[in-house]
């Protein structure tokens, strides 16, 4: 699973940070205040969800290594 985990992780990061540098080269190219933009959305948005996997990652680490507990809870899912 950790190898899977990490594989994942990993995909989803460099992906995110590809978007990023494509992203910032654009913007150096942008003739229009909207693409501008644009462009900035982008690198915000994957700069933010590769932030969150950096989290997830870190959560897990602590998981891992005993330093958090796991929290269950029962949730009725009809009312999702």
């Amino acid at each position: 699973h950790r190898s899977e985990l990490l594989r994942a992780i990993s995909h989803d990061l460099r992906g995110n940070f590809g978007v990023i540098q494509g992203a910032l080269q654009l913007l150096g190219m942008a003739v229009s205040e909207a693409e501008r933009s644009h462009m900035m959305d982008m690198v915000l948005r994957n700069v933010k969800q590769a932030t969150g996997l950096l989290t997830d990652l870190l959560d897990y680490a602590r998981l891992e290594a005993g330093q958090e507990q796991r929290s269950l809870a029962f949730m009725d899912a009809a009312q999702l």
